[in-house]
């Protein structure tokens, strides 16, 4: 005790961080903080002649992740970004990850930020050989996505 009051009464500094690290009683009034919205998941999958097709949406806030590919083992082979720019009609892209030589992440990213207003993360994983579908499945997503923006509070509710 004695060694730390002499340090103590040399070193004005550990004086007051001694002070100012003092437990202290929260009184007054609480305040409600309001939880962000949750996610919402929507998940489905669709046939295309022998192609089969699994989807997985997210709806975060002011956000959209999307992930299609065929019905073996999941992988993210490719993964593109857009986000709506207020200086652009065009929205800002990037992709983050191309495993796979193919440039659907980017544009349908770029399709669902143009359409929607709100950033979206894109993995397009269809195999090589079921290419020849990617406009039907493309198709099925942007129906679903309607579908979800109209009829699903939610949604709108993340992306308000």
């Amino acid at each position: 005790f004695f060694f730390f009051f002499f340090f103590a009464h040399h070193h004005p500094l550990l004086l007051l961080y001694m002070y100012c690290h003092q437990p202290v009683a929260m009184d007054g009034p609480s305040v409600d903080v309001e939880a962000p919205p949750a996610p919402l998941v929507v998940q489905w999958a669709a046939s295309f002649g022998d192609v089969n097709v699994q989807f997985m949406v997210v709806f975060l806030k002011m956000s959209i992740q999307v992930w299609v590919g065929d019905a073996g083992t999941p992988t993210l082979s490719s993964l593109a970004t857009a986000i709506p720019s207020k200086f652009d009609a065009i929205p800002n892209q990037a992709t983050l990850i191309d495993e796979s030589g193919d440039d659907t992440s980017d544009s349908v990213a770029t399709k669902i930020a143009t359409k929607y207003k709100v950033q979206a993360f894109v993995s397009w994983n269809l195999a090589p050989g079921q290419q020849d579908v990617a406009a039907l499945v493309e198709g099925e997503l942007f129906n679903v996505l309607k579908r979800q923006v109209q009829e699903n509070e939610a949604v709108r509710t993340l992306w308000s």
